[in-house]
This record gives structure tokens, sequence and C-alpha cells, in this order.
């Protein structure tokens, strides 16, 4: 056996073909350059050695610079212990080169073996096609040594990649074959084995449990999230106050990852929306419900005489109320399910790291990749430059690698939640434009019930909201655009740090967990970029949780016509009409988004232009929301017959269901594996 070593470097794995004596002539690869190399030297971190083998396994990240080493004639005309290889580009992905064992297909006359190709095999790799074969494994010196060196051509190569596409599996089904390596530099490893996984592994382990520690959102978002401001430690008695704010743990429920330099407000609406969301709905519901009964069963009055309301509806309560019951809700759902035992627990930095002691900051910086293996799930809080910043995209990478089974590859989807902040931000504006002006149009057609000024008033408060909302909409559509070509284009190498001496650190541990940084790039924008479109659909959707309060407000609103008796005199227009309405309203913020994502998108190289192409964003979005708005007053008052007004509520319903279909679909696909799962 004989060791090669001392190739490449750890960001140009390399798949050495070695073929004693052979020089490759042909002209499709192009010669990188010369490496000298040492057959015959001893070396620790020598993961394969040459030998003859009937079959070998082998891990190559698919976009990773590969080069194909063939050795020239012996230096020094003696013996074969010293060759000087030439290294040549892959020439197409998925291909291999092969070149036979000298003394068969002609000699040179400096005695070098002229290379050459089996038509078989080069068919196959001319044409780049894949064969799906079974291969053994071979790992470190278990080499079988099989066949002669003077076989006269090189048998039919077969190889197969996995549904991952990083597993590479080559065999020889020929009787005739040459001598073969792998061969990868120190700390990259051409195939995992269970063993290698679970050294890599040991890096993630804590070695220091007292350093595990967690806090609950009754501390992180104390005083309005006024612990988000900023990373740095501040006093030794402030660190020490929000230090023990914190309490050893011996797991936890989200890990937050997050960028210190986005700003406090984004943070705070996402962690409110995301932990708080499901029961600010919930409670608003049943308090819009509870409202609803009282004035239809006059209990409250629908309008006070005082008031003097000569309009047939009274007051908005279940509006009013019903969206307060939502805000409240949604800021303090947390303190709820902790009075009542129902505890999350969450590692923030801040909170779980001492800002004040430099050794425990040290050390616990030194395990975030530790914590993130004791994590249940990440919550990434994402924003542009969150991908341009080298520690998150370390506790990135450590989320990956956490999630790998022993066998290297990764088992289902990551434990990742994935929540951009411009979409909270969005999402909280378009709640907040729709409910006053609902409130607005409310209280103005109770004072005036003129039908022409309140349609003036209508089509004035839409074209505002419209605008204010449209610019918004169309920040979230280019962020949206930035993170598809950020996980596209992801990597380690360009994240930008604030001190040099921290690449080091951070590219030296990837480096243990992965073969290689661009093999890390591969994971990361396979893995999180499938997780991202689970999670948030593709770039053009607009998440179905973020339109329910949308949709929610508009039935507050009905509510409250419900219950003063209006639907009752307009008989079953009125009703179609709420129906339509209703579907309506929840189409109003995805049109308006793939409004801003089709059309606006490209941000514009002047500020007379961006006002310009914001001014036609929101005429489009006007013209829509009045357009539905025209059709639920006609549905409302008789202006169309009954059955029209049926289709159009219809209509409306396989719209919304069909812009939402990127939630639909996978919903459906889990219910049919349940039920299938279930009926074998």
């Amino acid at each position: 056996m004989a060791d090669l070593t001392d190739l490449g470097g750890p960001s140009k794995p390399v798949l050495a073909m070695i073929i004693p004596s052979a020089s490759w002539s042909g002209s499709s690869p192009k010669p990188l350059g010369d490496l000298d190399a040492s057959i015959g030297s001893e070396a620790e971190d020598a993961p394969m050695t040459i030998g003859k083998v009937t079959s070998l396994t082998f891990s190559l990240p698919v976009n990773s610079p590969t080069m194909f080493l063939m050795p020239t004639s012996p230096t020094g005309g003696a013996s074969n212990s010293s060759r000087r290889l030439e290294a040549y580009e892959r020439p197409t992905r998925g291909s291999l080169l092969a070149a036979p064992s000298p003394g068969q297909q002609g000699q040179r006359g400096d005695g070098t073996g002229s290379a050459g190709l089996a038509p078989r095999f080069r068919d196959s790799m001319a044409s780049g096609r894949m064969r799906n074969s079974t291969a053994t494994e071979v790992e470190g010196d278990d080499f079988e040594r099989n066949g002669t060196e003077s076989e006269d051509r090189v048998g039919e190569l077969t190889y197969s990649m996995d549904k991952q596409g990083t597993d590479l599996c080559t065999s020889m089904d020929s009787s005739n074959r040459s001598s073969w390596v792998t061969w990868s530099p120190s700390r990259m490893r051409p195939k995992q084995s269970n063993a290698t996984a679970s050294m890599s592994l040991k890096s993630m382990e804590l070695e220091d449990p007292s350093l595990l520690r967690a806090t609950t959102l009754v501390h992180i978002l104390a005083g309005w999230g006024k612990h988000l401001k900023t990373i740095g430690g501040g006093p030794p008695e402030y660190s020490n106050k929000i230090f023990s704010k914190s309490q050893p743990t011996e797991e936890i429920d989200y890990f937050v990852s997050h960028c210190w330099r986005d700003t406090r407000l984004p943070k705070l609406l996402a962690l409110w929306i995301h932990s708080n969301i499901g029961g600010a709905i919930c409670m608003s519901f049943l308090v819009c419900i509870a409202l609803a009964l009282l004035v239809s069963q006059k209990v409250i009055p629908s309008a006070p005489s005082w008031l003097g309301v000569t309009a047939t509806r009274g007051l908005p309560w279940c509006l009013f109320f019903g969206s307060m019951t939502f805000v409240v809700s949604l800021v303090n759902w947390h303190h709820l399910r902790a009075a009542c035992g129902f505890r999350r627990t969450y590692f923030m930095d801040k909170f779980c790291v001492h800002q004040g002691d430099p050794d425990l900051k040290r050390r616990g910086v030194a395990s975030f990749a530790a914590f993130i293996g004791k994590s249940q799930r990440m919550l990434l809080l994402w924003s542009p430059q969150y991908f341009t910043r080298l520690w998150c995209t370390l506790e990135v990478a450590a989320l990956v690698r956490a999630s790998n089974g022993i066998n290297g590859q990764i088992e289902g989807a990551l434990p990742l939640e994935f929540f951009p902040l411009q979409l909270a931000s969005v999402s909280c504006m378009a709640w907040f434009l729709q409910f006053i002006a609902f409130l607005a149009i409310d209280i103005y057609r109770m004072f005036n019930p003129n039908d022409l000024a309140a349609a003036s008033v209508t089509v004035f408060l839409v074209i505002l909201a419209s605008m204010i909302l449209m610019r918004s909409l169309t920040a979230y559509a280019r962020a949206r655009v930035a993170l598809a070509d950020q996980l596209q284009n992801f990597s380690i190498q360009e994240a930008q740090c604030a001190r040099l001496e921290d690449r080091a650190k951070v590219q030296e541990r990837v480096l243990k967990w992965f073969e290689s940084l661009d093999s890390c790039n591969q994971h990361i924008r396979e893995k999180v970029k499938d997780q991202v479109l689970a999670v948030l659909g593709p770039s053009q959707h607009y998440p179905t949780r973020m339109i329910l309060p949308v949709m929610l407000i508009n039935i507050f609103d009905e509510a409250d016509y419900i219950s003063s008796g209006l639907h009752v005199h307009q008989g079953a227009n009125g009703w179609f009409s709420s129906m339509c309405w209703c579907c309506f309203v929840g189409t109003a913020v995805p049109v308006c988004y793939r409004f801003s994502h089709y059309f606006f998108y490209k941000p514009c190289s002047s500020s007379w232009c961006e006002c310009l192409m914001s001014l036609l964003a929101g005429l489009m979005a006007s013209l829509y929301l009045l357009g539905g708005y025209y059709l639920s007053i006609q549905s409302y008052g008789g202006g169309i017959p009954t059955w029209l007004s049926a289709m159009a509520a219809l209509a409306l319903l396989f719209l919304l269901i069909w812009l939402q279909r990127a939630d639909w679909i996978p919903l459906f696909y889990a219910m049919y594996d349940i039920v299938d799962n279930e009926v074998s």
C-alpha cells in the first residue's frame, strides 16, 4: 500500500484517478498546472491509499471544483516512487476521466504509455449519462487488490447519484481493471463512515453543561423588547442583571438566531407573531362572538340614543373591541402561557452568555454549535444582511451539521423555523391600515348615511391605504428576491466579520463538521432553501397565516352588520355579499404582493423613478380593491341577481385557494400520507 498526500487544499476537493505510468493525451480536459506528489510517503491524514479495487464509494460535492490527476512518466527513469501529476479540470459535471494501464495501447518515444479510452466508456463520458448501480463501500486501508497491471483496456465504468446529489458511486463492472485511488486533502473525507461522523459530532458536544442556559419570552420581550437594541453588555451591573434572567437547563425549545445589526422593532413584532398569533386569533374571535350575541339580544345597545345616530347600523362593537383584543393578546399571550405553567425556553445570546465576564463569554460563544445541538428548533429571524454576517452563517452551518444522521446525511427536514423580519413589519402594517380604514368608514356612515359621501370617503381611504401598503409590500418582495439569491449563491467564505481573527476560528470549526467549506455551502444552499420553500413558499407567495388577521378584521366588521339585523332585511343577497367581500379581502394582500413581486421588485436608479413606481403600484392596488368593493356593494344592494352574487363569491373563494396553494398542497399531501399509512 502507498499513501498519496499533500495535494490540493481545503477549498479544492480532489478526485484522483491514478493509472501508473500513464499520461492523458486527450484534448477535452484543460490543464490546470503541475502538482508534485510523492507516492510511498507516510501521512497521518491520508484517508485513501492506492490499490486495486472492484468497487468504491466516495462523496463529492456536486458544485465543487474537481480535478483529475494523471501521472506522467517516472522521474529519474527509475522506480515508480516519485511522479509528477498533472491536474485537469473536470470537463462536465457528473462525468469521469479514465486512462488504461501502459504497455498495450502503444508507446511513445519516451516510454510513457499513451492514454486512451475504451469506446464504451468514452461514449458514456461524452453523453454524461447516469446509470443506477450498487457499489460496495471501501474505506481507509481496506482496499482489495485485484487484477494485474498490464490490462489492455479500461472496463466500462458505471456510476449514479443519490437524490441529494452528493454521493457519487462508482463500480468497475468489467473483468479488465486498472489501478484507481480516491483522495481528499486533510479534513476532507470522500465518504464519511459512521466513526468519522461520530468524531465530527464530538466537536458539537457541550464540554461544560453549566454553560447551557435558557430564558423565556417574558424576559426577552420585557419593556417592549428594550433588550433587543444592541449586543453590548453595558455596565457590569446590567450584564449581571440580564444574565440572571436565564437559568441552567438540559435542553432548549428555540435557539433564536438573528443579526444584532437589525433594529429592535421588527424583531419584537416577529417574536410576538411567532409565539402569540394563534392565541390572539382565538381570544379576539371569542370576544367578537360574545359581543355579537349581546348586541343581537339587545343586552348592549346597538347605538346609544344620545349619539343621535340615524343610520340603521350601530356602533362597531365587534370591530373595535375584537381588534383591541387581538392586539392585547398578541402583545401579552406569552405572559398568560407562563402564568398557566406552559413555558417555552429560548436561547438568546445576550441573556444566556455572560456579556460582562470575558472568560464566560469566550466559552459561551465557542459552544454555540453545542447549544444548537441541544435545541429542539432554531428560530431564524432573517433580514437581507443575515447571511452576510460570519457568525450567523456559523449558526446555520451548525444546525445543518447537527441535523445529520450517523451516516452524514441529513434525515428529513431541518428543525428550522424561518421568519423574515420584513414579513412581520408589512403584515402588521396591513392589519393596522385595514382596521383604521374599516373603523373610519363605519363611523362616518353612522353619522352620515349618504351613500355618495360614504363612497367618496371609502375611495379616498382605499387609495391612501394602498399607497402605504404597496410601498411596504414592494420592500418585502425585494427582500424575498434577495433571499432567493443569497440561498442560491451562499458562500461562507464571503461572509463579513468585525475582526479578522474570527474568520479563521469560524472556518476551522466548520471544517470539523464538513469535508470542505464548499461542501458546507452546498449543504446550506440545498437544505436551507428547501426549508424556506416549505415554510414561506415560493418568492411570489404570501404566507396564509399572515392574512388570517386581515380576514379576521373583516369578520369583526361583518359581525356588526349581522348583529344589527341588516342581513335579515337584505335576504340572500346580503349573505352572498358578505361571503363575496370576505373572500375578496382575503385575496387583497396576496394579489397586491404579486403586483409588487412581478412588476416592482427591481429597485429604480433614481428617487424620481422610485416615487413614480410607488405611485403606479398604489394605483394598481387601488383599482383592484375598489373593484372588489363595487362588486360587494352591487351584490348587497341587489344591483346584480342573486345567482351572480353566489357565482362571484364562489369565484373569489377559488381565487383565494389558488393564490394560497403553496400552503394547502403540502397540507393535503400530509393528510394523504396519514390516511395512507393508516390504511396500510
